[in-house]
């Protein structure tokens, strides 16, 4: 028996991602939560009890607009078609910079 719940344990988990996921893990990372925070704004009922309503769905268009930044820039078909606009302004860097650093410091907020 206890050789079973070791093993259960110490089972080794086996990726079930392509090795060119990891290429740009960014924008792999940027293409899985995109969706999701769109979906999450759309149909979320609450925020943090320190925010407002509006001031947390104003740090959610934040963080989707620095999903979206870094989907539009550096998505292979972008890139391949010499599409991506590495000449936007820095204000928008800035945006999509600080849009990732509020996804980090509310990483624990988004749950409905």
């Amino acid at each position: 028996m206890f050789k079973k719940i070791k093993s259960l344990f110490t089972r080794k988990c086996v990726a079930e991602f392509n090795d060119s996921d990891l290429w740009n893990l960014d924008l792999t990372i940027a293409k899985f939560v995109l969706p999701r925070l769109q979906e999450f704004k759309k149909n979320n009922t609450g925020y943090p009890g320190y925010l407002t309503e509006i001031e947390w769905e104003e740090m959610l268009d934040k963080m989707i607009y620095a999903m979206q930044g870094i989907v539009d820039e550096f998505s292979a078909e972008n890139i391949l078609a010499c599409d991506a606009h590495f000449d936007k302004p820095e204000e928008h860097w800035v945006k999509v910079r600080d849009g990732l650093c509020l996804f980090g410091e509310h990483f624990m907020e988004l749950w409905d």
